[in-house]
């Protein structure tokens, strides 16, 4: 099975953890360390 086709772990604990920061601050914008771990997460699909 292509590797890309599954998320990673890691992948899948990052979003768990910004889903906790939008649960925590809705409404808010992200802050720069979540943000910077969304562009990361989204540079390793």
């Amino acid at each position: 099975m292509d590797r890309n086709t599954l998320p990673s772990a890691a992948e899948n604990e990052i979003r768990f953890l910004l889903s906790l920061l939008n649960i925590a601050t809705p409404g808010e914008p992200l802050t720069p360390q979540a943000a910077a771990i969304e562009q990361m997460a989204a540079t390793s699909r």
